[in-house]
């Protein structure tokens, strides 16, 4: 079944130089009551390599430092699957 969801654009420090990866934002559908029935997965430019997301909470990091002058955007898709 599809859902309804509303994805705002997330905005990430611009070179940021941690050790731990950046927290970009959290995906979540209606469909997630906390019983890990959803899973949630990135498709698109940087999915697994410069953007990863936690299956079962939907959390979003990004892996590496960004620049703006070298890339500006990217856009990727997320799907929650009912399991």
């Amino acid at each position: 079944m599809k859902r309804g969801w509303v994805w705002n654009q997330f905005f990430v420090l611009e070179e940021y130089m941690g050790s731990e990866p950046q927290y970009v934002g959290k995906l979540h559908s209606d469909m997630d009551h906390g019983q890990n029935a959803v899973k949630y997965t990135l498709s698109g430019e940087g999915a697994g390599s410069i953007f990863t997301i936690d299956q079962l909470t939907g959390d979003i990091h990004a892996l590496v430092g960004l620049d703006r002058e070298e890339h500006s955007f990217y856009t990727l898709k997320a799907q929650a699957v009912d399991i």
